[in-house]
């Protein structure tokens, strides 16, 4: 509807409008975005505008319009320790400690308070794995999936750097990889 009343007003409209619909956007998004953006950049097309619809109005559609977008990162850490029997704790090295510590410390630094355009940006753990059914052994590996959404005063490598550095410096402290 917008588009028709645009170009209505506008007969001699010089350029192009296309609507990409995708599905797959929160999954692998392999036919989404991402792939129309590598065929755009083959073709050498830029874009100078884009409107993107998103299904994250809190009570009804089209209450909410936001600038720009955030970016996104998924990571997951891995930390491994050493094996071992609960009677023998003190023969092993506990990766779940290490890894809890982890969570807490990237949990409790606030990455900024947002700006005029973007709210604060997050990083949120999505998941804790130990893949142990034995209840009497200390594992030798745990994991933790997250997601960050950050706004314009970060960048990917920049909150990398940044996780990776609690990461490595608590693991060492804790002995663990």
């Amino acid at each position: 509807s917008a588009v028709a009343k645009f170009l209505k007003k506008r007969n001699k409209f010089n350029g192009s409008i296309s609507f990409l619909i995708t599905g797959d956007e929160e999954g692998l998004a392999i036919n989404g975005t991402k792939k129309v953006v590598d065929y755009l950049k083959k073709r050498r097309e830029k874009i100078d505008f884009c409107i993107v619809g998103e299904p994250t109005n809190p009570n009804k559609l089209g209450e909410m319009i936001k600038i720009g977008r955030r970016g996104s990162i998924s990571g997951k850490i891995t930390i491994s320790g050493s094996q071992g029997h609960v009677a023998y704790p003190h023969l092993s090295n506990n990766p779940i400690n290490t890894l809890v510590k982890i969570c807490k410390k990237l949990n409790e630094q606030k990455l900024d308070k947002g700006n005029q355009n973007f709210q604060a940006s997050n990083l949120e753990f999505t998941s804790i794995n130990v893949d142990n059914r034995a209840t009497n052994v200390i594992p030798a590996t745990a994991e933790a999936q997250f997601n960050v959404r950050f706004n314009n005063q970060h960048t990917s490598s920049s909150l990398k750097k940044k996780i990776n550095s609690v990461v490595k410096i608590l693991s060492k402290k804790n002995k663990c990889k």
